[in-house]
């Protein structure tokens, strides 16, 4: 046992006394504020034999913790015939409901009661008011009330309006893990309401959806963007067989790029709840919760992220991952952070008072280029449209368009790219136009 643990120790008689253990210099010895028993004739000359004694003792002994206690004065002159006054403070705060028991020990030199035994009983009823899983403090365990406990975690541990109220963070932190409120409590609650469950919930660690996974990683890589001026980035999961809450931290540089959205993706399209939030700038807590677990175990996307590209923002573009909880709580990142290039396209509408009455893809311009290059088509009606440009072994490398846009003339730059933001090299690639109703395609030439 460490020296200085407060310990309670019942002796031959029953009593209990609170004290310290200490050990050191070939002594062993139990204190409180007054009272000091130090190894007696028995044990002189032989401090190992008298400290396995005391060890064997010890078997009674269980740390306490008596903060709720305390007492003054703790030492004085008591004159015969008179007596002393002794003021003793249950503090209750922080305390379970439940009977605390301890004895005041107060030593004196009357040598028929030495040391005179005083027992002190606190008896902790009723407890908080709130009800655990009762987030939204509507008497029950709803969706409403997972929906409020997710909410608290994007926010980053604070209850947002439609949640606020004085249990809100008690009441959801309903599986008691040490990493605060994050959405395997939203799923602990959704659960309880499919459960049809009352308030308060049980709170058990045990329950907590957080397995140890180190055989998961996660990674983060580009997707491709619908916008010309967006840069999407995809959390991506291996080994996802039996997911059901997830929640991480996205970094990012808030002066390059702003945050559009987050959304479901591969792995999560189904589930109950996937989102993300920026509550601190350049950080973005992403997470989500199912009650029913992921069946595959192939890599997978967890969500997209899309941000845009501020203007005139070129070159690469950092982000890091972070406080990993739930089931990815013991994953590994493959990255202490990952760097994309940005590859903007600039697609613009051109002489916008004109409807055109047909389809076309014109010839790019100039051509042959280096590294500038644009091309120019239009549209006689609105149209789910994509504009790519494909290598001479017909492979998609660079998406300029893919959106639906209204009818118009439009330009768009090529700064000579993929989709990765890598330069490509010299050569005769091909850019195609594809509507539902119209098909084209050129030839371009690349000359550094």
């Amino acid at each position: 046992m460490k020296a200085g643990t407060q310990v309670a120790m019942r002796w031959n008689d029953g009593v209990v006394f609170a004290a310290t253990y200490e050990y050191s210099g070939g002594k062993v010895v139990y204190i409180n504020d007054l009272w000091a028993w130090h190894y007696l004739n028995m044990w002189a000359g032989d401090p190992a034999n008298g400290r396995t004694l005391m060890e064997n003792a010890l078997d009674y002994v269980s740390d306490v913790d008596l903060s709720w206690l305390s007492f003054s004065p703790a030492s004085g002159t008591v004159t015969p015939g008179s007596s002393q006054n002794i003021s003793i403070t249950l503090d209750a705060t922080s305390l379970s409901a439940g009977t605390y028991q301890s004895n005041l020990v107060i030593n004196n030199n009357d040598t028929d009661e030495n040391p005179t035994i005083v027992p002190v009983t606190l008896q902790v009823t009723g407890g908080s008011p709130c009800l655990l899983g009762d987030v939204n403090d509507d008497g029950a365990v709803t969706p409403g009330d997972a929906l409020c406990a997710f909410q608290i975690y994007l926010y980053g541990g604070t209850p947002p309006p439609e949640c606020d109220n004085p249990c809100a963070l008690e009441a959801a932190d309903v599986n008691c893990t040490p990493n605060g409120i994050t959405p395997g409590d939203a799923l602990y609650i959704f659960q309880a309401y499919l459960s049809s469950e009352t308030p308060p919930l049980d709170c058990d660690p045990t329950t907590t959806s957080a397995r140890s996974r180190p055989d998961v990683e996660i990674s983060l890589v580009k997707i491709e963007s619908t916008e010309p001026d967006e840069i999407t980035v995809a959390i991506q999961m291996s080994n996802p067989e039996g997911l059901t809450a997830f929640g991480i931290d996205l970094g990012f540089p808030d002066d390059v790029l702003s945050l559009i959205e987050v959304k479901s993706a591969s792995l999560t399209e189904l589930w109950q709840a996937v989102d993300g939030l920026e509550n601190v700038a350049g950080v973005v807590s992403i997470g989500g919760f199912n009650d029913e677990a992921v069946s595959v175990s192939s890599s997978g996307y967890l969500a997209t992220v899309t941000f845009r590209v501020m203007e005139n923002a070129s070159g690469d573009v950092e982000f890091w991952m972070f406080n990993k909880v739930d089931d990815l709580a013991d994953a590994k990142l493959t990255a202490k952070s990952y760097l994309f290039p940005l590859a903007v396209t600039n697609v613009h509408k051109i002489d916008p008072g004109n409807v055109p009455e047909t389809f076309s893809l014109d010839q790019n311009y100039p051509n042959p280029f280096n590294m500038q290059t644009e091309i120019v088509y239009q549209l006689p009606e609105a149209a789910q449209t994509t504009l790519a440009i494909y290598n001479s072994m017909g492979q998609e490398i660079r998406t300029l368009v893919s959106q639906k846009q209204d009818a118009g003339r439009y330009a768009a730059h090529w700064d000579g790219r993929d989709n990765n933001g890598k330069n490509l090299p010299s050569g005769v690639y091909i850019y195609k136009l594809s509507t539902s109703k119209f098909v084209s395609a050129k030839k371009l030439f690349l000359i550094k």
